[in-house]
């Protein structure tokens, strides 16, 4: 019985870090694209646009939150901070292209 719930234990935990680097993933996805668009390259924006379509497949086909934690503090707080490295990644990235 103390080893079912261990495993369980276990999977829960894997399952959580796997919905916070998704959502973290996801973020800094959704920051890179704007900031492309600001600085009006083409090519860049034509990149990010794709790598951000094709990561929100991941994102929307995954199983959804069941919980009040995950709706109101995983996918809200890890995307706002994955958001915010995003646009610091891609202001570098656009300094180092021009």
């Amino acid at each position: 019985m103390y080893l079912e719930y261990l495993i369980i234990r276990n999977k829960h935990k894997k399952e959580l870090n796997k919905a916070i680097k998704q959502n973290f993933i996801y973020g800094v996805l959704w920051g890179i694209v704007p900031t492309f668009i600001s600085t009006g390259d083409r090519l860049a924006i034509f990149i990010s646009l794709i790598v951000y379509a094709s990561y929100l497949s991941v994102v929307l086909n995954r199983d959804k939150y069941k919980t009040r934690f995950g709706r109101h503090i995983i996918f809200p707080g890890m995307f706002a901070i994955g958001g915010s490295i995003g646009y610091e990644i891609a202001k570098l990235i656009s300094i180092w292209i021009s």
